[in-house]
């Protein structure tokens, strides 16, 4: 097994960074059921296009950057990014595997390294909770900066529990600043208050506790 090393230039941020889980992140994810089939769904419900400019914020291994790369085509462009480096690595390393068109690049989403107006759409698949309020704030107001007019904010994150087993997982990270905002059912007002508009849940949550966000941004 090739755990790998933690990385000297991971960027800093206030949000929580999972350095230590790239090596194990894919097998974790597949475990609670969030692997290619789960991620598939998402870039379904995001209505993706041919040809499209795709960001995933908080990336990880890449594996719905990749999916997303498969969606757009090879007039398309797929960018992931992510404070950690670890993830960065694993998620290059696995693109070349696969000959993915998809890039990744060391970044934080606070303080996205993009011109205005470049996206079409920003993936934001289970990121949110991993930062704290004023974080939130900011980056979703970067997300908003640079999509293009009228386009598409496609957010999967941790809501508030409807369900048992929702409120059995979620019940040790109550207090936890970073996801309280999160349990309490605010995502929505973070995105709205962005400048978002028409948001909507296009499907029901996953497990009582994990809802599915489509926003879009004015204009055109």
């Amino acid at each position: 097994m090739n755990i790998l090393k933690r990385q000297d230039n991971n960027p800093e941020t206030k949000g929580i960074v999972m350095h230590h889980m790239a090596w194990a992140y894919d097998l974790g994810c597949y475990l609670v059921g969030m692997g290619a089939h789960f991620r598939r769904k998402i870039l379904q419900l995001a209505q993706l296009r041919s040809g499209e400019h795709v960001l995933d914020v908080g990336c990880g291994t890449g594996v719905l950057t990749r999916l997303a790369a498969e969606e757009v085509g090879n007039e398309g462009e797929v960018i992931g990014i992510d404070a950690s480096a670890e993830m960065i690595q694993v998620a290059k390393r696995k693109a070349v595997k696969v000959h993915s068109k998809a890039t990744f690049q060391l970044a934080v989403v606070e303080s996205l390294p993009f011109e205005d107006e470049r996206f079409d759409i920003v993936l934001s698949s289970m990121m949110l909770h991993h930062l704290p309020p004023e974080l939130k704030v900011t980056g979703l107001r970067e997300i908003f900066r640079v999509l293009k007019p009228g386009g598409r904010l496609m957010v999967v994150d941790v809501d508030k529990p409807t369900s048992l087993i929702g409120r059995v997982l979620m019940f040790p990270w109550r207090k936890d600043p970073a996801v309280k905002d999160n349990l309490e059912g605010h995502v929505p007002e973070f995105i709205q208050n962005a400048g978002f508009l028409n948001l909507h849940h296009p499907r029901a949550k996953w497990r009582g506790f994990i809802s599915f966000w489509l926003a879009t941004k004015p204009g055109k």
